[in-house]
């Protein structure tokens, strides 16, 4: 289990935040394997992407103000599809995070608890 996501933090965070947090990176490793994912998390999201055109077809709907948050540096979810979810959703916000990988929160997360504090302070 260790091994597994340990490999998967080599796509999780940016090539920049491995080299410079090695220890958050082991600390994430020996987390994860005391307390695994369960399969159905995994399970539950291909489910939602298989279902990805019907929602996006909906998006113009959403009337809620919205913030789109998005590492520029993922290469799970590439950033441009940050950009085609904001302007698909009526107003929303687009907030980016240079060099970020896609736990664009582990990597910034003062950052990013300030971004989404001033967010909801507006709303």
């Amino acid at each position: 289990q260790e091994d597994a996501y340990r490999m998967a933090c080599t796509v999780l965070y940016s090539p920049q935040f491995q080299r410079a947090h090695p220890e958050f990176i082991d600390e994430q490793v020996r987390v994860r394997a005391q307390h695994p994912i369960p399969a159905r998390v995994f399970r539950d999201q291909l489910a939602a992407m298989a279902a990805s055109s019907a929602v996006w077809d909906r998006l113009p709907e959403i009337i809620a103000r919205t913030l789109v948050m998005h590492g520029t540096a993922d290469v799970v979810s590439p950033f441009e599809n940050a950009g085609l979810l904001a302007r698909r959703i009526p107003g929303a916000r687009l907030r980016p995070f240079a060099e970020a990988g896609h736990l664009f929160f582990h990597e910034r997360a003062d950052e990013s608890a300030r971004v989404i504090s001033e967010f909801l302070r507006e709303v």
